[in-house]
């Protein structure tokens, strides 16, 4: 029924925890695809022996070519109908697959669920646990752009397999779920979402979002601008929460830059104009969150004063994800 892909490179100490979680599901009906992705480290002889060990695993051995790369190697591989992903320095909850499975039989073909944000052993939930709710996918898609109950990430979501029918992870990038999730859920009519937390996502020191800042980070202002053009062209009714995701871009960013924000001059430039140009109608729109509106006055006075706010905010809360 289900194919769980996770790709793993470099998560020596985080993999037993990963897969162990996994397999030990309350729902059984289920293929784990383990993709190394050319891991130096041991992961894949780890791999080799669980697929050794447990008939529902399999093992995919491939050069390095990135997150993206190896879940779209898994997407190719899978047997599910449905498709879902874990990322190996993560663990999940036993039931995450069972409740999962539930917002499938609400009649929706996508189904989504919350998660533990984990920092330095502190887990802390996304959002208030909260039952099922089935959305058409057009109120789905704006859901996760103005960051209420589901963010953009490929974990914590259960997807039929038509989804990936014409979308694949754009390799070479980062935050690649940004450009990928809300095309996915656009593929479906209907999307399931409760926000009880079933899924532990890590923060530590490899990870993106807790990394130094790089122009590469840009990727997620450009798949944030990608969301508003589309919603433009093809879905008007989402030009407000796209807006709101282009501003929530800038406020990350510049978040991730911390106190190094002037050693990125033109980076901010390019930020504070499209904060500039879309703050107005955020700031009007009442389905936007009191937190951002706060981050819009801040930012509206300055980059060092939203800096300082905003990062004592994220410390205070543990709310470090992109939502």
């Amino acid at each position: 029924m289900i194919s769980v892909i996770v790709p793993v490179y470099k998560t020596e100490q985080y993999l037993h925890k990963c897969v162990d979680s996994l397999l030990n599901q309350t729902f059984r009906d289920f293929e784990l695809i383990l993709v190394d992705d050319g891991s130096p480290d041991g992961c894949g002889e780890i791999c080799d022996e669980y697929r050794q060990k447990d008939r529902r695993v399999r093992v995919i051995h491939k050069q390095n070519g990135g997150l993206s790369d190896a879940r779209n190697a898994g997407v190719r591989a899978a047997a599910g109908e449905y498709i879902t992903f874990a990322d190996s320095d993560d663990w999940a909850e036993p039931e995450l697959l069972e409740v999962l499975m539930e917002g499938i039989r609400l009649g929706a073909r996508v189904s989504c669920c919350g998660f533990y944000t984990v920092r330095d052993g502190r887990r802390t939930p996304w959002r208030k646990p909260a039952e099922y709710s089935v959305m058409n996918a057009e109120e789905a898609v704006s859901d996760m752009m103005y960051g209420r109950s589901i963010d953009t990430s490929a974990w914590g979501k259960l997807f039929h397999r038509s989804c990936f029918d014409e979308i694949s992870f754009p390799v070479g990038r980062l935050y690649e779920e940004v450009a990928t999730t809300y095309r996915l859920m656009l593929t479906q009519e209907k999307t399931a979402i409760t926000t009880k937390p079933l899924y532990n996502y890590v923060k530590h020191g490899e990870s993106i979002v807790t990394s130094r800042y790089s122009s590469r980070h840009k990727d997620m202002l450009q798949y944030s601008c990608e969301m508003l053009h589309y919603a433009e062209t093809e879905k008007t009714a989402l030009i407000p929460a796209a807006q709101r995701r282009v501003v929530y871009a800038c406020f990350y960013l510049l978040k991730t830059m911390g106190a190094e924000y002037r050693q990125y001059p033109e980076d901010v430039e390019e930020m504070t104009r499209l904060f500039r140009q879309y703050r107005a109608p955020v700031f009007r729109d009442p389905q936007v969150s009191r937190r951002d509106k706060g981050a819009i006055i801040l930012l509206s006075a300055g980059v060092s004063a939203f800096e300082r706010t905003w990062s004592l905010y994220s410390h205070l809360t543990g709310r470090h994800g992109n939502a």
